[in-house]
């Protein structure tokens, strides 16, 4: 977990090897800052997007709005019928698996 990495990065401070000591510390801060930012603005940042796709806004451009978005999304596209029909299947062969596993 996080904060194991961090305390265990954060004992690393400890050492009296200056690149090791400072490698450590900036370490275990980015960890830290990581953790926090993903607990709190990855969260705040998915339900922002969850509200433009609800109102039927661009992703690159959330200004603009776009009318009958909802229809398309229902229909499925190339790629979905592709991966069903042809990668999926190849995927899921058992010696396919054994390699993959391997």
């Amino acid at each position: 977990s996080a904060l194991s990495e961090t305390i265990a990065f954060g004992l690393g401070g400890v050492v009296t090897m200056p690149a090791v000591r400072n490698f450590a510390l900036y370490a275990a801060l980015a960890i830290w800052v990581d953790f926090s930012l993903q607990v709190t603005a990855f969260v705040a940042f998915l339900s922002l997007d969850a509200r433009r796709q609800e109102e039927d806004r661009l992703d690159c451009f959330p200004c603009v709005r776009v009318e009958g978005v909802s229809e398309r999304i229902e229909r499925e596209g190339t790629l979905q019928r592709w991966t069903r029909k042809y990668y999926a299947p190849v995927l899921l062969n058992n010696k396919v698996k054994v390699v993959v596993v391997v």
